[in-house]
């Protein structure tokens, strides 16, 4: 097991699990990582709770990330280039659920894919087909814009996280 997430009403009740889940099986053995600032990286995904109430979702790359993308000049198809394009705008929506944090992240992705020598014409062609197509879904319908991906019922939080793949 890796990778999971859990919420927990007090640090002492998180504490008291961490230490049942650990006594269960003398090999293996789990860690907890706390949110540091009310910020707190999960995968690929910084889970802001600065404002208490409302959880913020961007993209999270660890400092090891040096932005080295393909090339835009390598030995490698178009569709391929324009695909990674494509794909790396998809996971930024995906992530985000603010049109603020979306915004960054485009900016940052458009730093990243010049510094892999992307012309930036075919940056803002990607981007702009991109929303255009991903604001109607299958059925024709238009999506909503992201937003906050929490709900609350009384006291009671239950959040959304982005969708990370099959398990």
């Amino acid at each position: 097991m890796d990778d999971t997430f859990y919420l927990f009403l007090s640090e002492q009740d998180a504490i008291a699990f961490l230490d049942y889940i650990n006594r269960q099986n003398p090999n293996l053995r789990f860690t907890m990582d706390k949110e540091i600032d009310h910020v707190l990286p999960f995968l690929n995904v910084l889970i802001d709770n600065t404002h208490r109430g409302s959880v913020g979702t961007s993209t999270f790359r660890k400092k090891t990330f040096t932005g080295l993308l393909t090339s835009y000049f390598s030995f490698a198809p178009l569709s391929y280039k324009i695909g990674l394009i494509r794909t790396i705008i998809d996971r930024v929506f995906q992530i985000n659920n603010t049109w603020l944090g979306f915004h960054r992240d485009i900016a940052k992705l458009v730093f990243i894919l010049r510094k892999n020598l992307f012309p930036v014409h075919l940056i803002d062609k990607c981007v702009y087909r991109y929303l255009n197509t991903a604001m109607i879904d299958r059925h024709g319908s238009t999506q909503t814009p992201p937003s906050s991906n929490i709900t609350s019922q009384g006291k009671q939080y239950f959040y959304k996280l982005p969708y990370l793949g099959r398990f």
